[in-house]
């Protein structure tokens, strides 16, 4: 019944090669990803979900990167804060966060203030 329930949702953008949906109540997309042994490639994903927040002081938010089991890659993330705002945690409109060896789940917990 769940995966029935994810593939219901499922819609490919040919385009662009992937596949959206939702997952356990969580936006998805996804696409193959071929990368030769011994070599390096780079993904750049850019994502707004066109969704208007009401924004207000000192709100939290959750981002959660999920990576697919078996995968050693590095993340480099950035996100910005809405005009007139800046993120607690990097005292700046942008905040940027990068490791190079992903947990399965990486979760990133900010707080924007006014700026």
């Amino acid at each position: 019944p769940e995966l029935s329930s994810i593939e219901k949702t499922a819609s490919f953008a040919d385009k662009f090669q992937t596949w959206t949906g939702k997952e356990f109540g969580k936006a998805s997309f996804g696409t193959w990803f071929n990368t030769p042994a011994g070599t390096k490639k780079e993904l750049t994903v850019v994502y707004e979900n066109g969704v208007t927040l009401n924004v207000q002081d000192n709100q939290q938010y959750q981002f959660i990167f999920e990576k697919q089991s078996g995968t050693n890659s590095s993340l480099r993330y950035s996100i910005s804060a809405p005009p007139g705002y800046i993120w607690k945690e990097s005292s700046s409109e942008l905040f940027k966060y990068e490791t190079d060896q992903i947990k399965a789940r990486e979760i990133i917990n900010l707080t924007l203030i006014k700026n």
